[in-house]
């Protein structure tokens, strides 16, 4: 008895590691997503919502190789909808603000209204879009908003070679369900591996 408690217990701390170290990644462009103005006409996906641990990042896809073109997909107003408050914590470059004036960020066109939001306070967004922002948050755990969504992009695109400016604006919300990293995968295995070495050795002390 005693060598099964020690191998649930060895199982289950291994589980614990495993999800602790687990960083969950959506994608905004597949699956599950909604896309509305310009950027529809480009593939997808845009952009990744990480959450690990405390923090949620959005990245803006770059090098995305389409139609025989290279694009950049940049960010001007980023929202996510959690069970908890968030803080700005990271952004390159450009001047950043949380729920401000001129795009209000709160409110996403045609997604309705994010608790948690950051846009530019430029007026024109495409000089000071971004590829990456993160918060800092003190529980990350997704809800979904009136409309039934939970993150949300303004996507801004950028053609490679060309310099007159963003050639497409759009907004995109939702991602695809997240897929365990195959890290976690293996921690997990192992957890239920030790489990059954300890539970076959007491069956065999019997």
């Amino acid at each position: 008895m005693r060598a099964l408690l020690r191998g649930l217990t060895c199982g289950l701390l291994l589980a614990c590691s495993a999800a602790t170290g687990w960083a969950t990644t959506y994608d905004l462009g597949s699956a599950n997503s909604d896309v509305m103005n310009a950027i529809s006409g480009y593939t997808g996906n845009y952009a990744t919502v990480t959450i690990e641990g405390n923090t949620v990042t959005f990245a803006g896809l770059q090098n995305v190789s389409f139609g025989g073109n290279i694009y950049d997909f940049m960010l001007n107003d980023v929202g996510m909808n959690v069970n908890g408050t968030a803080t700005l914590s990271n952004f390159d470059p450009g001047t950043w603000a949380q729920a401000v004036a001129p795009h209000s960020p709160q409110q996403f066109d045609g997604f309705g209204i994010f608790n948690v939001s950051a846009g530019s306070t430029d007026s024109n967004g495409g000089n000071v879009a971004t590829d990456m922002i993160s918060f800092d948050s003190t529980n990350v755990a997704l809800m979904n908003n009136l409309l039934g969504y939970n993150l949300a992009a303004h996507v801004y695109v950028f053609q490679e070679g060309v310099t007159t400016g963003a050639i497409a604006t759009g907004f995109i919300a939702n991602g695809a369900p997240p897929v365990p990293e195959p890290g976690t995968f293996l921690l997990l295995g192992t957890g239920f591996l030790g489990l059954a070495v300890f539970s076959k050795r007491r069956r065999n002390n019997a």
